[in-house]
């Protein structure tokens, strides 16, 4: 198996800032252990997914699901010793520039 550093892009996500929801996004960096990029690619969606953080962002039943983009999938020379799972998220606002804020009740 190889390693792998994929970087993914979260988006159509509603977030709490500061009172207001508003459309935002994420992106996040994932070392994992595959056979293939695409199967790089499915392990690092799997760990964003399943990452406390993402569990608490919740759209509501009139809002588009979240979507979580590969953007690069790098294969890891062997001396590479990036450290496998998550790095960390990266939140930003209005991934598609539209201001999107609705004041919560």
């Amino acid at each position: 198996m190889a390693r792998y550093r994929v970087f993914l892009n979260g988006r159509n996500l509603r977030i709490d800032f500061d009172g207001c929801v508003q459309l935002a996004g994420f992106w996040v960096n994932c070392c994992v252990e595959a056979a293939t990029d695409s199967e790089a690619g499915e392990q690092a969606i799997q760990l964003a997914e399943t990452h406390d953080v993402f569990g608490q962002l919740h759209n509501g039943p009139d809002d588009a699901s979240p979507i979580i983009l590969v953007t690069e999938i790098e294969r890891l020379p062997w001396y590479d010793r990036h450290p496998l799972g998550r790095q960390g998220f990266t939140f930003y606002l209005n991934p598609d520039g539209d201001l999107d804020e609705i004041p919560l009740a």
